[in-house]
């Protein structure tokens, strides 16, 4: 599958398109349920092998930007997608080759269980629902405002979050990026 950039209803998003993923009997028992294409997103159908990547990382054979475009590739993600969407899975991709070892240590995982849960749950589920791209990326790095406001707006939530929050467009971003933000608020 692949997955680009396309342009719906005023909103990027990645969109999924098959192209020639050989899914076997092998790859079904090795890795659960076949890569397919469903209407709300597509699924990776292997395993990332982070440690890899990781490994590469800590013994400086690659740079961390030369390997998410890797690890982007095989997901087939165009590294030059500037959607918000792909930028939070790169975050993701990022914080995971970066961090593998502590990822691994507080999960008391092997490292074929890491890999799994990271390319099935994190990075699978990222490229599968906008959302578990955005609240994951979120925690690593905050968004910005505008980010932020996106995707409540698209979530359908923004009104509600601010009426909830007692507080008007305005005023919460000026807490927003106090609280987030303070070297930047003058």
């Amino acid at each position: 599958m692949e997955a680009k950039n396309n342009n719906k209803n005023g909103m990027n998003v990645i969109e999924n398109v098959e192209n020639e993923v050989q899914v076997t009997e092998e790859s079904r028992k090795a890795y659960g349920r076949p890569s397919i294409n469903e209407e709300k997103g597509w699924k990776l159908d292997h395993v990332i092998p982070f440690d890899f990547y990781h490994n590469a990382y800590i013994k400086s054979r690659m740079g961390i930007d030369e390997l998410v475009g890797m690890v982007l590739k095989e997901c087939n993600i165009s590294p030059d997608d500037t959607c918000s969407w792909a930028k939070d899975i790169r975050t993701i991709i990022k914080h995971s080759i970066e961090n593998y070892d502590k990822l691994l240590e507080e999960s008391e995982d092997t490292p074929d269980e890491e890999d799994l849960n990271l390319s099935g749950c994190l990075v699978g589920d990222a490229i599968e629902f906008r959302h578990e791209a955005f609240y994951p990326a979120d925690y690593i790095a905050p968004h910005t405002f505008e980010e932020t406001k996106e995707e409540y707006v698209r979530e359908g939530n923004w009104k509600s979050f601010l009426a909830f929050n007692s507080m008007t467009e305005e005023e919460y971003k000026e807490y927003y990026n106090k609280h987030y933000f303070p070297a930047d608020v003058a």
